[in-house]
C-alpha cells in the first residue's frame, strides 16, 4: 500500500512538472503587442489583402477593386496598378495576395475561393492598367497562395495551400536555386522576410480571424524544421485591434501592419 501511494505521488509530480515546463515553454515564446498608441488610418469601403515596401516605398494591396495604391508617408493613397484582367470572358486575378516588383516587371500571385490560382509576370511599361494582351501567367496547382520576394539577398519564398486537403508548403529559392520545401502546418495570411534580423515571418489569426499572430522562424534553420507553433523561434499575438491581420512590413524604419474588419480596412504605423 505504501508503495502504491508513493508511485502515485512521484506520477503526480512528473505530470505537474510536464505541465510546468510546457506551459512555460509556450507563455515563454510569447510577445503580446498592443498597437494602440501607433499612427493609425481608416480606409473605409476597402479590403487590403497586403502591404509592400519595395525601393523604399510602400504599396496596398486591393481586394475589391482589384487594384495596388502607393502609400504615402501621411498614410494616404494614390493609385499605383489596376490589376483587373480578364480572360475568355473572366476575371482571373481578382483576390491578390502578395506581389512584387523585378527589372521593370511585375509578378504576383492570388489566391481563389474554389479556383487554382495564377502566377503572373507583366511588364509595367509606366502604364498604371495591366493590358490584357501583354502578359504571362502560370495556372497554379492550389487555391491559396503567398509569395514574398527579397531583391537584396535574392530570396524567394513560396507558400501553397490547398484548402480541399488542408495541405500546405513553404518554397524556398535562393539565387533562383531551390533550398527546401516544407509542411507548413501554419494557415497563414503572408510572408515577410526581414532581411537585418534573417527572419521569416509568417502572418495569422488566433481566433476566427481575429487577433493577428506572427511567427518567426530563422532563416539558418527554417529548412529542418516542419513549420507550427510550437517549431517558431518566437510568436507575437496581437491583442489590440482584434481586427484581421492581413499584412506586415517593415519600411523607412517603421513597421505597418494592416488589418481589414468586414469590409473596411486599417493601417497600423509603428
Amino acid at each position: 500500500m505504501f508503495n502504491f501511494k508513493k508511485k502515485v505521488k512521484r506520477k503526480f509530480y512528473i505530470i505537474f512538472l510536464i505541465i510546468f515546463l510546457s506551459a512555460f515553454f509556450i507563455v515563454s515564446k510569447i510577445n503580446i503587442i498592443n498597437l494602440n498608441k501607433s499612427e493609425k488610418k481608416f480606409f473605409k469601403g476597402f479590403n487590403f489583402q497586403g502591404i509592400e515596401c519595395i525601393d523604399n516605398e510602400l504599396f496596398l494591396i486591393s481586394n475589391h477593386d482589384s487594384k495596388i495604391y502607393k502609400l504615402q508617408n501621411d498614410l494616404n493613397i494614390s493609385l499605383f496598378f489596376d490589376t483587373h484582367m480578364t480572360y475568355k470572358n473572366k476575371q482571373i486575378f481578382s483576390h491578390i495576395t502578395s506581389f512584387f516588383i523585378k527589372n521593370d516587371f511585375f509578378y504576383g500571385v492570388n489566391s481563389m475561393d474554389k479556383l487554382n490560382g495564377i502566377f503572373l509576370k507583366t511588364k509595367l511599361n509606366n502604364k498604371i492598367k495591366l493590358i490584357n494582351t501583354n502578359y504571362e501567367f502560370l495556372n497554379l496547382t492550389t487555391n491559396i497562395n503567398h509569395i514574398e520576394f527579397n531583391e537584396n539577398q535574392n530570396i524567394t519564398f513560396f507558400n501553397q495551400r490547398n484548402s480541399d486537403n488542408k495541405i500546405s508548403f513553404l518554397e524556398i529559392k535562393k539565387n533562383n536555386e531551390f533550398q527546401c520545401k516544407i509542411l507548413n502546418n501554419i494557415k497563414i495570411q503572408n510572408i515577410y522576410y526581414d532581411e537585418i534580423d534573417k527572419n521569416v515571418l509568417l502572418l495569422s489569426n488566433l481566433l476566427f480571424y481575429k487577433f493577428g499572430k506572427i511567427f518567426y522562424f530563422s532563416m539558418e534553420d527554417i529548412c529542418r524544421k516542419k513549420l507550427s507553433f510550437f517549431s517558431a523561434d518566437k510568436v507575437d499575438i496581437i491583442i489590440n485591434p482584434s481586427y484581421e491581420l492581413e499584412g506586415f512590413t517593415k519600411c523607412n524604419n517603421n513597421d505597418y501592419f494592416v488589418f481589414i474588419d468586414k469590409n473596411n480596412s486599417y493601417v497600423y504605423k509603428k
